[in-house]
Order: C-alpha cells, then sequence, then structure tokens
C-alpha cells in the first residue's frame, strides 16, 4: 500500500461532524457515504484511526468498526488491522448485486446487471 500523509486522514476527520442523536449508525453511514462519494477522495485515501472517527463523529467506537466492516464487504474500503482504512479503486463486484436485492426487497423494478 503506497504511503498517505496524515494531512488526508485530518482532513476526512474534520469534515465530519457528529450525527444527530437517534440513530448513530445510519447517521455514521450517510456521513461516510458523503465523503466517499463527494469526489474529494482519491482511491487509496487512507482514513483516519477508528478513535478519530468516532470522536468527530459523536458516536461510540464500535459502531465506526461495524460501519467499516459493511463498508469493507461491500468493496468500498481495504480494512488492515494494524494499517488501517483505505478508500478501494475500480468498481466494487459485490455492490451491484447487494443493491439489486435491495431494490427486490422493496418492490422496485430491479435494474438487468
Amino acid at each position: 500500500m503506497p504511503a498517505f500523509s496524515d494531512d488526508t486522514s485530518d482532513t476526512f476527520a474534520e469534515s465530519l461532524s457528529a450525527v444527530p442523536a437517534g440513530s448513530p449508525v445510519s447517521g455514521v453511514k450517510g456521513r461516510m457515504l458523503e465523503q466517499f462519494t463527494g469526489g474529494g477522495l482519491e482511491p487509496g485515501t487512507r482514513l483516519p484511526p477508528e478513535r478519530q472517527l468516532a470522536s468527530a463523529l459523536g458516536v461510540g467506537r464500535s459502531v465506526v468498526c461495524g460501519e467499516l466492516a459493511v463498508f469493507e464487504i461491500l468493496g468500498i474500503l481495504d480494512v488492515r488491522r494494524g494499517s488501517g482504512a483505505s478508500l478501494r479503486g475500480g468498481a466494487s463486484e459485490l455492490l451491484p448485486p447487494v443493491l439489486q436485492l435491495g431494490l427486490m426487497i422493496s418492490g422496485r423494478p430491479t435494474p438487468p446487471w
């Protein structure tokens, strides 16, 4: 994995804000997705440590850890114990089937992926 400066991680953490009370999981997911899809992060960008993310979002570390695991399963992040998480480049192989399943469950027509 290429070395990246901590400036990107700090900028990422600073751009987050505390999630509103109620459902911290959906708030964290929404805030992180905004960052991932906003165009400001390049593939390979390292995320701040879980503790820093949890502090910036105003949630417990377990919530952040769980969301990072979800994004890893979807192929959006690479998470390596001891090295942290980084944004993957390229297309996720799992994301289209997950989206298709979500549309199917909601009763909406599914795209022909």
